[in-house]
Parts: structure tokens; sequence; C-alpha cells
């Protein structure tokens, strides 16, 4: 849920709990809890990744983050990402997260309302981001050796990107 809360369905119904230990999120306007993907090999690894907005000072901005379900509640939490900069704009969050199959993960980040944000790549705002499964970033990456360029950057000039597919046979986002 927006406000933070990740519920249960099982066989078709909510469940009274609620899962333990998810991180606190930024809730103002778009802002909150906003995707939540299984890893493609969860059976094996058990990962879940969350995109949220993670409270910073007054504002907030898009984290990505990764954890273990054990029992109720969430364990090994472990940020890889955090947007920056953060914002006390309510609007343009992003956000969504793609796996690739080959080691990669994708995921948008909203321009927070300023236009420019997108187009600027001394920022993660506006943008198609892909890191390893892990947070590292991969060294191919288009701008890892642009020294004003954030290196997580896969795509820019997204204004507010709330959906991503990906295309295993032709390998596209």
């Amino acid at each position: 849920e927006k406000e933070g809360e990740i519920r249960i369905i099982k066989d078709g119904k909510l469940l009274d709990e609620k899962i333990e230990g998810v991180p606190k999120v930024y809730t103002n306007g778009q802002g909150g809890l906003m995707d939540i993907q299984l890893h493609p090999d969860y059976a094996k690894n058990g990962w879940i990744y969350l995109t949220y907005a993670k409270p910073d000072g007054d504002g907030g901005g898009t984290v990505v983050a990764r954890a273990k379900l054990q029992g109720n509640g969430l364990t090994n939490l472990e940020e890889l990402f955090k947007a920056i900069p953060t914002s006390t704009s309510g609007i343009h969050f992003g956000s969504r997260i793609v796996f690739d199959g080959r080691g990669y993960i994708f995921f948008s980040s909203g321009e927070r309302g300023k236009k420019e944000n997108a187009q600027d790549l001394s920022n993660h705002l506006g943008k198609i981001l892909r890191l390893h499964e892990d947070g590292r970033v991969p060294r191919d990456n288009p701008f890892v050796n642009q020294p004003t360029a954030k290196p997580e950057i896969w795509s820019f000039g997204h204004r507010n990107p709330q959906g991503l597919m990906y295309n295993p046979i032709q390998n596209v986002i």
C-alpha cells in the first residue's frame, strides 16, 4: 500500500496480517511505496525488490532496496540505490522495476515535476537506471565514463515512467 504497508493476499482473500520490517516511506502526493517485484530466481535466492519514496530531511527520494521474507517480516534489507537529488515535491517519483534475466535490474525514476531534470545527466531524475542485481553499477552503462553524468543512467529524457516492460526476445526495455 502507498503508505508503506505490505498486505498478504492468499487464495484470493486479503489477510489481516501485515508484513513487518517495511522501511519507512515518504508519503507526499504520489510518493510512498511504489513497486514490489520478486527476483526472477526468487525460489532459490528469496530476494524481493522494492521501490519507495524514502524520507530525507523535509523531502524524499526514490530508493531501490531488496529484502528477504522470513515468517511475517522483511529481513536482510539492503538499500541498493537512492535517486539524487531528493525533493519536497509530491509528484513524479516513477517507479517500476524489471529484470532482464541476465543479471541486471532496470528501474524508473520520475523527474519530480521539473521537466529539465529529465535532460540533466548530473541527476537521476527522469531516467531509466540499470544496476547489477546486487546494486553495483555495470561498467558498460552508457554514461559510466562521463564525469558529469550519473553512472547508473541507462536512458534519459523520461518525464515520469510508471511502467516498464522487458522483451526477452529482442533484449530491450
